[in-house]
């Protein structure tokens, strides 16, 4: 007996003496032996494969024929489902001495138009049962191995469910069972709902060692002369529970320590520093199962703690439950699950439990709280830094559904404060506009009232003087009062036109002005109390009439009010044509003609009344080009036009009429409104610190790059676009940028410190160049876009456009000090990862335009008022951006 060594991992081999018979052994060997299907079912390291190869080796003893597939061996990562089964398929012929009777290979193949599962079944039906006559067992080892394979394996476990119930029809299947061993459930062998469950064959219960049944154990004790050998035993099992790995294990150590003390061995060998000397691995394999599956670990932990804090927990056959039995940590005792044994317990303690769910949330304290609370405390929710940091956390993580909620309401609780935060702020922003407009509002009212008295006083003293001089010339009655009577009648009239003016005013700057403030439409409320205002600077008095029957109709064009506005902007151009000398037109006058046409313009093209819209803004248009200084909107004058209302002029007539004549004053008109912005942006920086207008000039460029290439269609150039675009307006676009920054910025500017970078790189880098220079980029293997971005990368660390190894938002880059910063302008387009444009429906200061939803690259109708663009794929065009650019840098020779 000296010689006896307690194995513990792995299957015990047949002639091993410490081999422990359980009740198990009997209950399977006699189920089989009578013809059933049997599955035994259980956490690792419980004795089921010694169980399975003693089982084995007794049934052929009794004439069974038996084949031992162990399924881990088939393997279960790239496997296809026709490979699988033919390995079954080969394992079974080779083992029941089938290989002699059929080519295997040729009649797998002669099959091959049939489903994989049922040439299995043909093979059991025609040949195995065809050629054996006695009973046969197949033992299934490591079920549970196949359960993450790519493809059902349903199939599989109808196929023996199928097998047992084809018993009824083919008594030949009576002499054929199964027995299946694994770590899983039978609910784990067909997921499909709609399939019916794996409702056959008989569960053998594999326990612990249980006192009665050591004697192997115990007679090798007794053989070393170990004093006290069954009190010994008796600390071990009270140790270990029973639990076969642990209990021969902790034999082998008595016998390796025979002066140390039982609970000490426990100590030193297992529960302390336990992760780093647990080989074999069994209490690392235990935490594994636990900690793998992270939608189901918050649950098994939670449970599992509750366990512990309480001695034992009623079984409800829940799934976690389950797992947790599964994975050996606890087990059923008279219906209450327990802590499998005083080791477990030990190592996997409240502390342990703690720690895992603090690994595998953040926020477990919050979390449980409000899952406590029934999920109704609010006060519980995550917000700010700390909700931010549970959902980088969560990121890319399998969490389960409790944490998706509480996420979710976490986000959804800090929208809702957001949102009420705003509108708080937009209802006290809405009041301050709403009082600033009434006292302008009031202050409008108050000149045009003074402005009124002041007119009817001279008209007054018109009256009386003629009245007067009248008498003392004619000295008659008669003459007199005829000529009183007709300038009494003009004088009427004048104060009639007053009063009406008067009116008009207060309708624009109360009454409209109000209804837009209502619907939203701030800007054009703050667009309508300005022309209000503009019409006390015009001292034409016919012009500032017609400018504010032309804003009044844009206001109710705003407002939707059609009628009206017909009627306003028809009264409006009425006006200037009854009184305009076209040998000798002011700048009011040639600007409100402008502004009206083109008002007018814009009803028609609501209206689909194609025609008569073209005229309007063609009749705009042309003023534009006759009267270039009288409509320069970057000069000091009364603005009645501005550059954007000027901008749409051209975009409408152009999209309506396409002409060459449009598009090129379009462009002057955008390089000259570009460069009077540049300008500002440069006076801001230099002046103030402040960065906003080079954000805006930006933007302002990347709208005329768009429309030189293709009238703004798409957010992104191509290839085409590139190699067809126009090097002069490329070049004028450039000198701008290297003009109003004094040197800082350009096309040209940021090329130069691209080959700075690349002339440092070894030759393959170099050629990346080249490749950019003559359009092959296109031909780029992943491989190669990887080593451009790393440049690209390092462009962007050089013009300041990353921070701390990171791309820094769009918004972020107009942060800093932009006049030090050498190529950091122009941006918006040169950003593949994260390239943010706006698309909206145009509507400009000063006009209103319904163009239809633009739609999204899916397909789906939306206004895409931010565009994020992350895609990193070779093929994305805004990945290709910064390369379009500077192939057109190079094109042109900027």
């Amino acid at each position: 007996m000296g010689g006896i060594v307690y194995q513990y991992g792995g299957a015990l081999p047949l002639e091993a003496t410490t081999y422990v018979t359980r009740q198990a052994d009997n209950d399977l060997y006699r189920d089989l032996k009578a013809g059933k299907f049997c599955y035994v079912l259980n956490s690792r390291q419980m004795g089921k494969s010694s169980l399975l190869v003693r089982t084995m080796k007794r049934l052929q003893e009794e004439g069974v024929h038996c084949a031992f597939i162990d399924l881990t061996l088939i393997g279960s990562e790239n496997v296809s489902v026709d490979g699988w089964y033919q390995a079954l398929f080969y394992e079974l012929t080779e083992q029941l001495n089938l290989d002699e009777v059929i080519n295997e290979r040729q009649w797998w193949r002669e099959r091959e138009g049939l489903p994989s599962v049922q040439k299995l079944k043909i093979f059991l039906q025609k040949v195995l049962l065809a050629n054996i006559f006695e009973p046969i067992v197949i033992f299934v080892d490591e079920i549970d191995s196949i359960l993450g394979l790519n493809f059902p394996i349903d199939d599989f476990f109808a196929f023996i469910r199928a097998c047992y119930n084809q018993r009824v029809d083919n008594p030949n299947f009576n002499r054929l069972s199964f027995a299946l061993f694994g770590v899983a459930t039978p609910s784990d062998f067909i997921r499909d709902k709609n399939r019916t469950p794996f409702n056959i064959g008989t569960a053998v219960h594999l326990t612990g060692f249980q006192r009665d049944e050591v004697e192997p154990l115990l007679a090798g004790l007794e053989g070393l002369e170990i004093a006290n050998s069954n009190e010994v035993m008796g600390k071990i099992l009270e140790w270990t529970g029973g639990q076969p790995f642990l209990t021969q294990k902790l034999c082998q150590l008595v016998v390796e320590n025979k002066d140390v003390s039982v609970r000490d061995l426990v100590q030193k060998y297992l529960i302390d520093n336990w992760e780093g000397q647990d080989n074999p691995e069994h209490l690392r394999t235990i935490r594994d199962r636990i900690l793998k599956d992270e939608q189901q670990a918050g649950y098994l932990l939670q449970l599992y703690q509750k366990i512990i804090r309480e001695g034992e927990v009623r079984e409800d056959n829940s799934l976690e439950a389950t797992k947790l039995k599964l994975s050996g940590l606890v087990g059923n005792r008279g219906g209450k699950l327990e802590v499998y044994n005083p080791i477990y317990e030990a190592v996997f303690d409240e502390e342990w439990v703690q720690k895992s769910l603090n690994s595998l949330r953040p926020y477990s304290e919050s979390f449980r709280a409000w899952l406590k609370s029934k999920k109704k405390d609010e006060s519980l929710l995550l917000k700010g830094k700390t909700l931010e940091k549970a959902l980088d956390w969560a990121k890319n993580k399998n969490i389960n559904f409790e944490d998706k909620d509480f996420l979710a309401a976490s986000q959804k609780k800090q929208r809702e404060e957001e949102l009420a935060e705003k509108e708080i702020q937009a209802e006290l922003e809405r009041q301050r506009k709403e009082k600033e407009a009434a006292e302008r509002a009031k202050v409008i009212e108050e000149e045009a009232k003074v402005k009124a008295e002041k007119q009817l006083t001279i008209t007054k003293k018109r009256i009386t003087i003629f009245f007067l001089l009248s008498l003392l010339i004619t000295g008659g009655l008669a003459i007199a009062a005829s000529y009183f009577g007709k300038k009494a009648w003009k004088a009427n009239q004048q104060i009639s036109a007053i009063e009406k003016e008067l009116k008009t005013v207060t309708t624009l700057s109360q009454e409209l002005a109000n209804k837009l403030y209502d619907k939203g439409k701030k800007e054009e409320a703050e667009e309508a109390l300005k022309y209000a205002g503009l019409y006390f600077q015009i001292e034409n008095t016919n012009s500032n009439r017609s400018m504010l029957l032309a804003a009044t109709a844009q206001a109710h064009q705003h407002l939707e009010e059609w009628q009206k506005a017909e009627e306003s902007i028809k009264e409006s151009l009425a006006l200037i044509k009854n009184h305009i000398n076209s040998q000798d037109l002011s700048d009011e006058t040639v600007q409100n003609l402008v502004f009206a046409n083109s008002i007018q313009g814009n009803i028609f093209e609501t209206q689909e009344k194609k025609e008569d819209a073209i005229e309007s803004y063609s009749k705009a248009f042309q003023l534009l080009q006759n009267y270039p200084e009288s409509t320069n909107t970057f000069q000091d004058k009364v603005p009645i036009l501005t550059a954007t209302q000027v901008e749409l002029i051209h975009r409408n007539l152009f999209k309506l009429s396409p002409s060459n004549k449009v598009k090129e004053s379009l462009k002057e008109h955008l390089l000259t409104e570009l460069d009077s912005l540049m300008k500002q942006a440069k006076r801001q920086a230099e002046e103030h610190n402040q960065y906003d207008k080079w954000q805006k000039a930006d933007i302002k460029a990347w709208q005329f790059i768009l429309f030189i290439a293709k009238g703004e269609e798409q957010s992104f150039l191509d290839l085409e676009d590139v190699q067809n675009f126009s090097c002069p307006d490329f070049k004028k676009l450039d000198e701008l940028w290297v003009k109003n920054s004094n040197g800082l910025y350009g096309y040209s500017v940021q090329k130069r410190r691209l080959e700075k970078i690349l002339q440092a790189k070894e030759t393959d880098v170099k050629k990346l160049w080249d490749d950019v220079k003559t359009g092959k980029f296109v031909e780029w293997d992943s491989t190669t876009w990887d080593k451009w971005d790393s440049i690209y990368k390092e462009f962007g660390d050089l013009v300041l456009w990353r921070s701390e190894g990171k791309w820094m938002g769009y918004r972020d880059i107009f942060k800093i000090n932009l006049m030090v910063s050498e190529g950091h302008l122009p941006y918006l387009h040169l950003r593949w990862r994260r390239l943010f444009f706006r698309r909206r429906n145009i509507r400009l200061q000063g006009f209103w335009r319904a163009d239809k939803p633009r739609h999204n690259r899916d397909g789906a109708e939306g206004q895409n008022e931010l565009r994020m663009v992350t895609e990193s794929s070779p093929w994305n065009p805004y990945r290709q951006q910064p390369i379009q650019y500077f192939l057109l840098v190079h094109k042109c020779r900027v």
